[in-house]
């Protein structure tokens, strides 16, 4: 099956309980395969083209996101992210990711949900990285509501 919602996240624990809760509210996302976890900036971009053929609905991108997981080669990381600062390494690798969809016109009709824990001021401020266009800022909280309220919505659109 083609992932219908393609999560981006690097915590392990949080993204199992992210799946558990939108496949107990989505009966549509109980199918093995209908969502996909990508845990690296590094997985995201190798996995491009079958999310182009794949035609996801949704792609759920935390802002802060390892660029490969540890132990790997420093030298795997491509020179403009390698020579950069920390910050702009692992703190807007989401950034980086959604930036890259809303430029591809093959996934102009892929809704993407940035969901962090950062605040949305500071992203829409940040001249380096900027927020891309036409992406959901949801907040991650406490609760589920609001994350569960946003797919809900594209799910049903």
């Amino acid at each position: 099956m083609n992932p219908l919602i393609v999560i981006v996240e690097d915590f392990e624990p949080y993204a199992k309980e992210l799946v558990e809760v939108l496949v107990d509210q989505f009966p549509e996302l109980n199918p093995p395969g209908a969502i996909q976890l990508i845990t690296t900036e590094a997985e995201f971009h190798q996995s491009l083209e079958i999310f182009a053929a794949a035609a996801p609905k949704l792609f759920i991108v935390d802002i802060m996101l390892r660029y490969q997981d540890p132990g790997s080669s420093d030298e795997a990381v491509p020179p403009e992210i390698r020579e950069r600062a920390t910050r702009d390494r692992f703190y807007r690798a989401g950034i980086r990711c959604a930036k890259r969809l809303r430029d591809d016109v093959r996934f102009s009709s892929s809704s993407i949900i940035l969901h962090t824990i950062l605040d949305e001021a500071d992203l829409k401020s940040d001249a380096d990285y900027p927020m891309p266009s036409n992406c959901i800022y949801v907040p991650k909280e406490g609760e589920s509501q609001r994350i569960t309220t946003e797919v809900g919505r594209i799910l049903r659109s």
